[in-house]
């Protein structure tokens, strides 16, 4: 597939793909905290077929975090203090008893 997204039959396969990858994000003990930067990237492909400033900012997110993972660590929490993503991520940890 080609990135980015721009119809939409070529976004609704990404979020088909995307839908995959965050079930299995979801099921792994590792890599639940993942950077929030990254649910937005799964999410967004409509926003970034129509933005080119976010569709630019969100590649190049994307690509420091693949170079981090590389390393073979998990890239840091990117949530901003105070955000529903870092109030999810706080909830979804204490559920999971990693809180």
């Amino acid at each position: 597939m080609a990135l980015p997204a721009q119809t939409k039959a070529e976004q609704r396969l990404w979020y088909d793909e995307a839908q995959k990858v965050q079930d299995r994000i979801k099921a792994s003990e590792e890599l639940l905290g993942i950077p929030h930067s990254l649910w937005h990237f799964f999410s967004d492909a409509d926003v970034r077929a129509n933005e080119p400033s976010i569709r630019d900012a969100q590649f190049k997110q994307v690509r420091a975090h693949v170079a981090v993972l590389e390393t073979g660590a998990i890239p840091p929490d990117d949530s901003k203090q105070g955000s529903f993503g870092g109030l999810f991520r706080s909830l979804w940890q204490a559920v999971r008893g990693k809180g």
